[in-house]
């Protein structure tokens, strides 16, 4: 397989798993998105129904794709913190290799995350951490929102026993639309990305 092959893949998949979720009348909402570096390409989908969150991933690197799918529970715990939610559940993650031309083995594990989002004088400040037993990956993200002009700045820094990467980004909405544009720097790649979000939120 390709790299552009595989590019077309990722899309594809992207497409397939958005297009199985319930119909958005009965969604609180949706994240799904998708960013293009020179030497690899994600995507990726969360959405969340009542107490219930449904998140997918699919990145085409140099040598393969990797997969994962998740699904877990808001706990009802939030010590008087405004904005707070914990949450915990499950996934499943497989990935397919190019040089052995086959899939691995599914990997199913346990994962648990918190976030908080808080409305601001100027837009809204966002950070979540997350942590899965699956090659154990770890998560965290802190993003400022904007309202005029419409932008927001994030990092991020995500980990594994395969992986390790850390990011900035700046993000631009069109107008009064879900969609926003995003460029950044991966800083272990080296590399600038460019890609899109769609937040239904």
């Amino acid at each position: 397989m390709t790299l552009a092959q595989s590019r077309w893949t990722v899309l594809l998949a992207t497409t397939l798993l958005y297009s199985t979720l319930p119909t958005p009348g009965r969604a609180d909402g949706e994240v799904w998105g998708l960013d293009i570096s020179e030497s690899s390409t994600g995507g990726v989908l969360s959405a969340s129904r009542g107490d219930l969150g449904f998140g997918a991933t699919v990145t085409d690197y140099e040598g393969g794709v990797s997969a994962g799918l998740s699904l877990s529970r808001s706990l009802p715990y939030t010590f008087g913190v405004e904005g707070l939610q914990l949450s915990a559940g499950g996934g499943l993650g497989f990935s397919y290799d190019d040089e052995e031309n086959g899939f691995s083995d599914p990997k199913v594990g346990l994962s648990a995350g918190v976030q908080r989002y808080r409305p601001t004088e100027f837009g809204s400040i966002f950070w979540q951490v997350s942590f899965s037993t699956i090659s154990q990956a770890r998560f965290t993200q802190l993003q400022i929102g904007f309202d005029e002009p419409g932008l927001s700045l994030a990092v991020s820094y995500g980990a594994s026993t395969e992986y390790e990467e850390s990011s900035i980004s700046v993000s631009k909405r069109l107008r009064e639309s879900p969609v926003s544009l995003r460029v950044g720097w991966r800083v272990n790649a080296e590399e600038v990305f460019v890609g899109f979000t769609v937040n239904t939120y």
